[in-house]
């Protein structure tokens, strides 16, 4: 009710000529910013439950760490609820990376997402780590309103 009490404030404000019309789009770019952001962490754990985008996030995330952390040997920290075979899967996506022998270790307090650290270095798919950068988040979900795309051109990951 508040949020559309603001628009709709805003919007009068335009026709006053108190605001511009490049305001008044980031004013409510800003407000849509504030309803989604509860949302994110939802997404976030809807995507990992979903067999197919969980193995394409783990794909991505693969990929990055092979970018930034290079060929050194990872630690590669999954979920300990995993079974068996989730855990053979995620061996194998690692076995054509630049990491193939790295050490898996099931952790408890894992349920969303991986870490994968190397040599002091660490990439972190879990959701506060997603998330921890809102004004980067926030810029990424604002390029991709405005370039139709789920990811700023160039980016992938989960």
């Amino acid at each position: 009710y508040a949020t559309l009490i603001g628009a709709l404030v805003l919007s009068r404000m335009v026709e006053d000529g108190a605001l511009s019309e490049e305001i008044l789009a980031a004013a409510r770019a800003a407000l849509w910013l504030t309803q989604v952001w509860p949302a994110l962490g939802e997404a976030i754990e809807r995507r990992w439950s979903d067999r197919g985008a969980r193995a394409q996030w783990i794909a991505a995330q693969i990929a990055q760490a092979g970018a930034r952390l290079g060929g050194r040997h990872w630690t590669v920290r999954h979920p300990a609820a995993w079974s068996a075979a989730e855990v053979d899967a995620l061996r194998s996506a690692l076995a054509g990376s630049a990491a193939a022998g790295s050490t898996l270790h099931g952790d408890a307090a894992l349920a969303i997402g991986l870490v994968i650290d190397a040599d002091g270095a660490r990439l972190d798919s879990r959701p506060a780590a997603l998330l921890a950068d809102r004004a980067a988040v926030q810029a990424r979900l604002l390029a991709a309103i405005v370039t139709g795309r789920g990811a700023s051109a160039g980016e992938s990951g989960p």
